[in-house]
């Protein structure tokens, strides 16, 4: 535990779940990664609540459990990182879990390449706890990278498009990439993934997207973001409750980028909250809701319902009352309240 360089002079990597009150999935994604083909040179586990089984298998594991209630999950993640020392980190929400090569894959790309600071593989939905496949499946396309110190608005859509920032689960980085920027990270209430990619965009170091499908992304209730396979009434709920944080956070992410940086994926956030807020704030202006259409409809793909948001967004710019009904249409099939998760 804790060696930088372990047989096969790979580099040794630290794994941070973090579990945020879903005790029923924490479970399997902990067993998912003593299952791994090369397991984790440090395991923590870092959780808003407290259960025996659960501590003794981290522990049986090797790993740490570290108690932390704060409900901001880039400080969540933090306690995690502090805990290891390990010079790759990667993370995995209590909803997902790993297949079995997802580290191994990990430490092969950092060997492989001394100037790799971020690594996104691939993953795909499953219901939360339902049986995950013992292969991946299979998606058709390349890989993409960004060497060190190269930067261009065509790398980045390259990495974007294949949505290289929106799962954590998915994410490897290098620890010298964070170094010095802990505090940052820890003020993010919810959008740590789209922040470790600009984090890692902002540095020298290079970034790499690989089509390998290595985790499978869980859909539950407490989930922060809306998952695919929910029905729309229940994704815009769940926008809605989660809109300002991420809103927040883009903000803040937005505030560290160097000049020119290609940004619409944060400003898609901005704009999401800018459509649900103005069903409540009367002062909301007809050019910020077209700004946040113009938004939202210049990419091809996204991953929020594009065309549900501009429609609200449409209705809204008639009037406030046509936009709340367009809204309690589309949400009159989902639950009556969904539980925001942090």
């Amino acid at each position: 535990m804790g060696a930088s360089r372990v047989a096969g002079d790979r580099p040794a990597q630290a794994v941070i779940v973090t579990a945020w009150n879903r005790r029923p999935f924490l479970g399997d994604a902990i067993e998912s990664v003593a299952r791994s083909s090369e397991p984790p040179q440090e395991l923590a586990v870092v959780a808003n609540f407290r259960e025996d089984a659960l501590e003794r298998r981290t522990m049986e594991l090797g790993g740490r459990w570290i108690f932390c209630e704060d409900p901001r999950f880039g400080r969540t993640v933090t306690e995690g990182i502090r805990a290891t020392s390990a010079p790759l980190i990667s993370f995995l929400d209590d909803d997902d879990r790993y297949l079995s090569e997802r580290l191994a894959h990990a430490r092969r790309a950092f060997a492989s390449d001394p100037s790799l600071g971020f690594l996104h593989v691939g993953g795909f939905a499953v219901r939360a706890g339902a049986p995950v496949p013992d292969r991946s499946p299979s998606f058709h396309h390349g890989s993409a990278g960004v060497p060190r110190g190269s930067r261009t608005p065509a790398e980045f859509q390259a990495l974007w498009s294949r949505d290289a920032a929106y799962n954590g689960s998915s994410i490897t980085v290098r620890r010298e990439v964070l170094a010095g920027y802990l505090a940052e990270l820890e003020t993010i209430r919810l959008a740590v993934p789209p922040y470790l990619f600009f984090r890692s965009w902002s540095s020298d170091w290079g970034l790499r997207a690989d089509p390998d499908v290595l985790v499978a992304i869980g859909q539950s209730p407490g989930s922060s973001t809306a998952g695919t396979l929910e029905p729309r009434s229940v994704r815009l709920a769940r926008l809605k409750r989660i809109s300002p944080a991420l809103a927040a956070d883009a903000r803040a992410i937005r505030s560290i980028l160097p000049a020119g940086t290609w940004d619409l994926s944060l400003r898609e956030m901005i704009a999401m909250d800018t459509i649900f807020s103005s069903l409540e704030d009367p002062a909301t202006s007809r050019a910020a809701l077209l700004g946040a259409i113009r938004d939202l409809a210049r990419r091809p793909t996204a991953w929020v319902p594009r065309g549900s948001l501009i429609g609200l967004a449409l209705g809204r710019a008639i009037s406030q009352s046509v936009g709340r009904r367009a809204y309690r249409w589309w949400t009159a099939t989902g639950p009556s309240r969904v539980r925001e998760p942090r």
